[in-house]
C-alpha cells in the first residue's frame, strides 16, 4: 500500500493567501508522490491491469485523507489490499494530513487529486475559492461522530460541556464545526467550549491521558476501542443536532474532473465496489476491521455493526442531504442563501459506480 503522511499542524484552508504552510505540504506530498507513483510503479499496475487485454493504463492519482482512523474512508485502504484500482488500470497513492484544513490546501495546491472529505469543510472550502466538486456521498449521517471522554468521565450530554476542553483534529475541520454546531444548539456564547486543535487519534488519546482535554471528537469506531482498553467511551453522538447533510463525501479537482475524467471514473467506481463489497462480506470487513485497527474481533464486530448501516453504497446524495449540504455555507457565513448545487456537487460520475 502506498501511504504518505504529513505531521505539520493543522489551519484553516483560505484562498486567498498562498501561505508557507501550503508550499511545504505540497513540497512534501509532490516528493514523496513520486517515490509511489513513479512512470515505473504506474506502468507495473498497468501491466498487471493490462494482462486481460482489455484495461488501459489511466495513470496514477494522489488521494488525501485528513484523518486515517475512520470507518467511512476504509475502503480506500481495504481497496488497495484487494487490488481493485489496479484491476481498473489506476495506481493509488494515498496521503493522511492532520486535519481538513491540509486536505483542503493539498487539493488547492495540485499536490492532491482526490480527498476523503467532510461535508460542511468542503461546501466552505469551495466557497472560498477551492477549485473543486463533491463527487460522491461516503456517509450521510452524523450518528458515528461522537465525543469521547475518559472512563470516568461525568460528561454524558451536551449540556455537560460548558468550559471545558475538547480535542479537535484542526480548526476548520468538521470536528471544529460540530464543536461550534453543539455550542450554537445549546444557545451559548462563542468560545463556552475551549477547543484544542491536536491532530490524529494518537494525539487525542496522549491529550485526554494527561488531563489536557476532557474529551475528543471522533467517530464512533474509537469509542468502542477504547472502551474495550477501559481508556475512554462514547459519551453521545453529534447527530442530535446537526442537520441532516453529508458526513463525509468524495471530493475532486476541478483539473482531475476535466483534464482525467476516464481515471476519476475508475477511482470513483473501485470505491463503491468496495463500500459493497464490505456490505456484503461481514466476516472479511470485520477481520480487515481488527488487523488495520489492532482490535480484538468482538470490538471489529462492535464497530462494522454500528457504522456499516450508514455507508453509502452508491455515493448518491438524497435530495434532504444536498439541501443540508448547500445550507452549510449560510452556516459558515460563507453566503447568505444557499449556492447552485452545480458549484459544489458533480454527481455525473456516479453512472460509473453504478
Amino acid at each position: 500500500m502506498n501511504l504518505i503522511r504529513t505531521r505539520a499542524a493543522a489551519r484553516g484552508f483560505r484562498a486567498d493567501k498562498a501561505t508557507g504552510l501550503v508550499a511545504a505540504l505540497a513540497a512534501t506530498a509532490i516528493t514523496l508522490a513520486a517515490c509511489g507513483s513513479s512512470a515505473g510503479s504506474s506502468a507495473t499496475a498497468a501491466g498487471t491491469a493490462r494482462s486481460g487485454g482489455s484495461v488501459a493504463d489511466l495513470g496514477s492519482v494522489t488521494v488525501v485523507a485528513p484523518v486515517a482512523h475512520t470507518f467511512y474512508y476504509l475502503p480506500s485502504q481495504l481497496g488497495l489490499k484487494l487490488g481493485v484500482w489496479k484491476k481498473l488500470g489506476l495506481t493509488v497513492n494515498d496521503v493522511v494530513v492532520q486535519g481538513a484544513g491540509q486536505s483542503a490546501q493539498l487539493l488547492a495546491a495540485g499536490s492532491a487529486d482526490i480527498e476523503l472529505g467532510t461535508g460542511p469543510t468542503d461546501v466552505n472550502a469551495i466557497m472560498r475559492g477551492l477549485k473543486a466538486k463533491i463527487v460522491g456521498a461516503l456517509g450521510l449521517s452524523f450518528k458515528p461522530f461522537v465525543l469521547v471522554v475518559p472512563p470516568k468521565s461525568s460528561i454524558t450530554s451536551p449540556s455537560d460541556l460548558k468550559g471545558h476542553t475538547i480535542g479537535i483534529t484542526g480548526k476548520g475541520a468538521l470536528t471544529d464545526y460540530v464543536v461550534q454546531q453543539l455550542v450554537k444548539h445549546e444557545g451559548w456564547p462563542t468560545g463556552s467550549v475551549n477547543e484544542a486543535p491536536l491532530g490524529g487519534l494518537p494525539e487525542q488519546l496522549a491529550a485526554m491521558k494527561a488531563g489536557s482535554i476532557d474529551g475528543f471528537v471522533w467517530t464512533a469506531g474509537a469509542g468502542y476501542e477504547l472502551a474495550a482498553k477501559n481508556e475512554g467511551k462514547i459519551a453521545f453522538s453529534f447527530s442530535q443536532f446537526i442537520p441532516k447533510g453529508l458526513f463525509e463525501n468524495l471530493t475532486a479537482t476541478d483539473a482531475m474532473i476535466t483534464k482525467r475524467s476516464a481515471a476519476l471514473s475508475a477511482y470513483i467506481k473501485g470505491w463503491y465496489q468496495v463500500a459493497r463489497y464490505m456490505k456484503d462480506n461481514p466476516k472479511q470487513t470485520i477481520a480487515f476491521v481488527a488487523s488495520t485497527y489492532g482490535v480484538p474481533t468482538s470490538v471489529a464486530t462492535q464497530i462494522y455493526d454500528f457504522e456499516i448501516p450508514g455507508l453509502s453504497l452508491d455515493g448518491a446524495i438524497p435530495s434532504t442531504n444536498l439541501s443540508g449540504l448547500l445550507h452549510y455555507a449560510v452556516v459558515e457565513g460563507d453566503a447568505s442563501t444557499p449556492p447552485v448545487s452545480s458549484k459544489i456537487v458533480d454527481a455525473s460520475f456516479l453512472k460509473a459506480a453504478a
